[in-house]
């Protein structure tokens, strides 16, 4: 049944994922002693069945030093990634995304956390992605619907939805 969770929980200290073909995580949950990779030469899709109250959780550095910096998420495909219902937990340093099309919708990037998600024709004037799905292209990192950096706060407690060029600024 696709509406069941899935947890995957590695004690060790870094898991890395990978397939040839076209890889689906449909509401599966995956946790990391360490570092935490997912990859696809085809099409890599992480999508959940109830993406704004039950999203995909991607949690690392569970079993690191806490005197150490946090650890790194990966997610590569060769031609799309599809994030739709995705957050991420535990000591996040940096998250990096990369295929030739990034297609991002419900998703939450951790507070203090790096992002760096790069696409095959990067970005709209060398800095921004599309916003919206009636602005959404091949090739390049599409915010779709409900980006969000900390969605519970920032540093002056109030949230940043990066749905806009003015909000992605912050």
């Amino acid at each position: 049944n696709r509406t069941d969770r899935i947890k995957i929980d590695f004690e060790g200290a870094n898991l890395y994922l990978g397939s040839i073909s076209k890889m689906e995580l449909v509401n599966v949950d995956l946790e990391s002693g360490g570092n935490l990779g997912v990859a696809s030469l085809d099409e890599l899709h992480i999508v959940s069945s109830d993406p704004t109250n039950t999203p995909n959780t991607f949690t690392v550095g569970k079993n690191t030093n806490p005197s150490d910096r946090g650890d790194n998420v990966q997610l590569f495909a060769n031609e799309r990634i599809v994030a739709d219902g995705l957050r991420f937990e535990g000591r996040v340093d940096s998250i990096y995304m990369e295929a030739r099309t990034v297609d991002l919708k419900n998703v939450t990037f951790p507070h203090g956390s790096e992002v760096k998600l790069a696409s095959e024709l990067g970005g709209i004037d060398g800095k921004y992605p599309t916003f919206g799905i009636s602005s959404r292209a091949i090739g390049r990192v599409n915010f779709i619907k409900q980006v969000n950096y900390n969605s519970t706060s920032t540093g002056d407690g109030t949230p940043i939805n990066m749905n806009s060029t003015s909000e992605f600024n912050r």
